[in-house]
């Protein structure tokens, strides 16, 4: 059976549990600072070195590399600072202000970054902590958290969230959560939520790149991310989406008892008149004193009650990317009503591998402003501004009327649609992948074990590629899997110097696995000294060289590692075992056949020999050593005062030239004894 992957999830950006009542002291105003802080909290942890679905490069490398561009194009006078975590490995206390924030040169950020070497746990939490105290009274502040993983040192993000917000008021903090799962981004949440930052969920490397950059701009005082960003190209074309507009929320706004404690009784509504919004919304009261505010009540949820005391308040009430304001006088005594009318409309997404198939989960979106209404070319829409990025979003997204152009991405598979949002209405987009899963292993044979050393590389066909290939992704995995659009690739294998090649069809919805046959043989080699008996036994270490004796026989591997197992292509081989550089070689001829492990132990006839001037040669000046065998071949040449040498067992003839004199000895050597032999003037 093939593993599932679709199926019905709760999605994770707007959605959220109702948050209790809350008080929130005056913001301390912003010292002597030069202008907004950023602190950066960077997850050092050792699982950054895994890779998001699609790239090439891990995360911890993706992430360097994209915010020292946004760093780029960061507006001057922005403070910015960094603080890290996972140096040393199962250290929760590991976690180091690495810069304070400061404006300008951005080096100060970028050179520790590249430093990094992950391999700790995941202190995330407390790291926030630090970064919000390493803040200090700046303000407008933020702490931006990139991390790809729950806190693993036991903290709680959703109390550390209020302390923050109690001890630290005014400070932000926006997550950016790298390939969560839906649960674990909707633990984090709350870092975001408590403290009126934004979570961007992030599945691939163009949404981190991009998040990234909104990020440090909202933490620079902007609304969103300067410079336009492109639609990513759909592949294969397909028809625009239908998407229509539905009603709103299912029942009209409570209305207040009329008779109770003074204080507010808060709804939210699409447009005058409407149901209620149909997901939740972050409400804030904020009270303005000598022309500061400071809020004294915050929730997340559709309708809430707050007791407050007679007075004018600031509503603020926020759903999606609407944010609306609205002044309030709370009556003495009894209860006010304060229905918020957002002028807005709704988008509610679903996402299926094919048409009429089950919703998908695990699909990142992009939402950009339409480039000039229907008459707008896709190039032109490719210039618009990205207005929102998410992950399987559970609940409706609140957008100001307009139109808009939706992207759904998973993998390699792309949709797009284009919506238009009315005021008051909620608009449905379901939206067709036509995607597949491909899922591969290799083996030496059909009913083989799956080899764990392969590499896969995944070729869409293109006609104008030289070799008609072009490569999609890789992976080194055991047994990957692909999400890729319906089509025919080629799927090439490659282990050591071995590589086979079979072209793949994947249908839309279907789930394709695949195992990859290369014939493979094992050989278990191993290789040992010959010892002589009554010596003692010494060691040397042994080069084991495999060349194949079919075609042209290269060499196919090479090791200094005994015993060691090799996969190599079924077929005829010579396996040479060599100790130290000269003649010390035995060679033998194998022959391996396809999922069969052939054994072979060597056992190596080797001697050493010490060469030595006796005085008054020794240190004379320069010397020049030669050893031959038997049948008068030099086997090794060399100049040192007093060299080392593994030989083959047998009789050599040792000469040396010194002080315009040439002596010459004989030497016997037996297998695995050590002799010294030395030289002198007669």
């Amino acid at each position: 059976m093939g593993r599932r992957w679709v199926g019905r999830s709760a999605g994770l950006l707007t959605g959220g549990l109702a948050a209790g009542l809350s008080t929130v002291p005056a913001i301390t105003p912003a010292g002597a600072q030069d202008g907004p802080t950023a602190m950066l909290v960077f997850d050092n942890s050792g699982s950054m070195w895994g890779k998001l679905d699609g790239s090439k490069d891990n995360k911890l490398a993706l992430a360097r590399d994209a915010i020292e561009t946004a760093l780029e194009k960061l507006k001057p006078g922005v403070r910015t600072g960094l603080v890290s975590f996972g140096r040393r490995r199962g250290d929760c206390a590991d976690i180091e202000v690495v810069a304070r924030p400061e404006a300008g040169d951005d080096d100060r950020i970028n050179t520790p970054l590249g430093k990094l070497n992950p391999k700790g746990r995941g202190p995330i939490v407390q790291a926030t902590r630090e970064a919000a105290k390493a803040v200090g009274a700046a303000r407008p502040a933020s702490v931006i958290l990139l991390h790809d993983d729950l806190d693993n040192c036991q903290q709680d993000a959703c109390a550390a969230a209020a302390d923050i917000k109690r001890e630290h008021p005014g400070v932000r903090v926006h997550l950016i959560s790298i390939g969560l799962k839906k649960e674990d981004a909707a633990r984090m949440s709350c870092l975001a939520s408590e403290t009126g930052g934004r979570q961007f969920d992030v599945a691939s490397q163009s949404q981190l790149e991009t998040a990234i950059e909104d990020a440090l701009s909202l933490a620079g005082g902007d609304s969103g991310r300067p410079p336009p960003a492109p639609v990513p190209a759909v592949r294969p074309s397909s028809p625009e989406v239908a998407a229509k507009p539905v009603a709103g929320g299912a029942r009209k706004p409570t209305p207040p008892p009329a008779q109770g404690p003074p204080g507010l009784w808060l709804s939210a509504v699409l447009a005058p008149g409407g149901n209620l919004v149909d997901g939740p919304v972050n409400w804030r009261v904020i009270k303005t004193s000598g022309g500061i505010e400071a809020a004294v009540f915050e929730a997340l949820a559709g309708e809430v009650r707050a007791e407050l005391p007679r007075g004018a308040y600031i509503v603020e009430a926020r759903f999606g990317l609407i944010t609306v304001r609205r002044p309030v006088e709370v009556a003495a005594g009894i209860p006010t009503a304060a229905v918020i009318a957002l002028d807005a409309g709704a988008l509610r997404i679903t996402t299926r591998a094919q048409t009429g198939g089950p919703v998908i989960d695990q699909v990142g979106y992009a939402l950009y402003t339409a480039a000039a209404g229907e008459g707008g070319t896709s190039s032109q829409a490719g210039r618009q501004t990205p207005v929102w990025i998410g992950r399987d979003p559970a609940a409706a997204i609140g957008l100001a009327p307009g139109t808009y152009r939706l992207v759904a991405e998973r993998g390699f598979a792309r949709a797009q649609s284009t919506v238009t949002i009315a005021a008051g209405a909620v608009t449905e987009a379901d939206l067709a992948l036509g995607a597949g899963l491909l899922t591969l292993r290799a083996a030496a044979k059909d009913d083989g074990d799956t080899l764990s050393d392969a590499l896969f590389i995944v070729s869409e066909e293109v006609l104008d590629a030289p070799d008609g290939r072009r490569e999609l992704t890789r992976s080194a995995a055991a047994s990957p899997d692909f999400v890729v659009p319906a089509g025919t690739y080629t799927v090439t294998t490659r282990i050591g110097g071995t590589e086979v090649r079979d072209r793949v069809t994947v249908g839309a919805g279907e789930s394709v696995k695949r195992t990859m046959i290369l014939e493979l043989g094992k050989l278990a080699v191993s290789a040992r000294l010959e010892q002589l008996a009554g010596q003692p036994a010494w060691r040397e270490p042994v080069s084991l060289r495999v060349v194949s004796r079919d075609g042209d026989q290269r060499e196919m591997a090479r090791t200094s590692v005994s015993p060691s197992t090799l996969e190599l292509p079924a077929g005829a081989y010579r396996i040479e075992a060599r100790v130290g550089s000269q003649n010390a070689v035995v060679m033998r001829d194998v022959e391996l056949q396809a999922g069969r492990t052939t054994q072979l132990a060597l056992e190596l006839p080797a001697a050493r020999a010490t060469l030595r001037l006796m005085e008054p040669l020794a240190g004379a000046g320069d010397v020049v050593w030669e050893v031959r065998d038997e049948s008068g071949r030099s086997v090794w040449r060399g100049t040192q005062a007093e060299p080392r040498l593994v030989l083959a067992p047998g009789r050599y003839s040792v000469r040396v030239s010194v002080r315009d004199k040439r002596i010459e000895r004989s030497l016997t050597l037996r297998t695995g004894e050590s002799r010294g032999l030395e030289v002198g003037a007669d």
